[in-house]
């Protein structure tokens, strides 16, 4: 009977230990797929602020697997302000278009030791974007240097990769994935509980 019972129980332990292995690995697999070889892992804003009148500043982390060269940006208000890609490039984030950026008063930095863009986007496209009173939506895709797309659609966009802000409340969209923090906050919730 002792025999039995220690037999049983060292099964027991087999198959619980089997368990908690084929959790874990069930975990990682969901983790890989969510967040890919090269994927926009983290994007905050200063949204809340911006009724306040301060301007509107975009942060954008990527899990980059040495590939990524490109930040494409797209967004809702085309009609009156040019769509635009932001590189990553600490020296140039512009793509020799700092220029153009600067007539419009945004100011774009890039973190390669954490693949991060910063764009504050200035007082004139923030004050346009607050007139408007209207949802702003922004798109983002990351491409390689051959144009290949690594991470994200604009044809059509989909949720992974578009966000919603609206200027006159303070309210959007934010992201956070990570394996090392406990802050995951999924698009679609206004990230002012963070204070971001």
């Amino acid at each position: 009977m002792y025999i039995l019972r220690q037999k049983t129980s060292s099964n027991n332990i087999k198959l619980a230990v089997f368990s908690i292995a084929l959790a874990v690995m069930l975990v990682v697999g969901l983790l890989t797929a969510t967040v890919g070889a090269s994927s926009i892992v983290k994007l905050t804003s200063n949204i809340a602020d911006v009724p306040n009148g301060d301007s509107l500043i975009l942060t954008i982390r990527a899990q980059n697997d040495g590939d990524i060269h490109e930040l494409e940006v797209d967004h809702s208000f085309e009609d009156d302000y040019p769509q635009f890609s932001v590189y990553a490039d600490e020296a140039d984030p512009y793509g020799g278009d700092g220029a153009l950026f600067a007539a419009l008063g945004v100011v774009v930095t890039y973190n390669a030791s954490i693949s991060e863009w910063t764009i504050d986007f200035g007082d004139t496209i923030t004050q346009f974007l607050v007139n408007e009173g209207s949802n702003v939506e922004f798109y983002f895709v990351l491409k390689d240097s051959a144009k290949n797309v690594l991470w994200g659609s604009m044809f059509p966009p989909s949720s992974e990769n578009k966000f919603n802000f609206d200027p006159v409340n303070g309210t959007g969209d934010s992201l956070a994935l990570s394996s090392t923090q406990d802050d995951v906050v999924i698009p679609g919730v206004p990230n002012t509980a963070l204070g971001l």
